[in-house]
């Protein structure tokens, strides 16, 4: 988990070695990072893969009175 400056949490996965080209996958609406899990596995062989959970999906905090709109 990663904390923001208003305190909420977003939950991330960094998969790979440190050290090589970064890839981050950002999920779609309404999914959570872990549709990216056949691709990270394939991925970070290679790269240094970054996945996370947009705000108030999957298990990061909404934080703010955010809305959809």
């Amino acid at each position: 988990m990663f904390r923001t400056k208003d305190g909420s949490q977003i939950s991330y996965i960094d998969a790979g070695n440190p050290s090589a080209l970064p890839v981050v996958l950002v999920h779609a609406f309404p999914l959570n990072q872990f549709m990216w899990t056949d691709q990270v596995e394939f991925l970070k062989s290679t790269y240094r893969v970054i996945t996370f959970d947009l705000r108030g999906l999957g298990r990061s905090d909404l934080g703010a009175p955010y809305t959809l709109e």
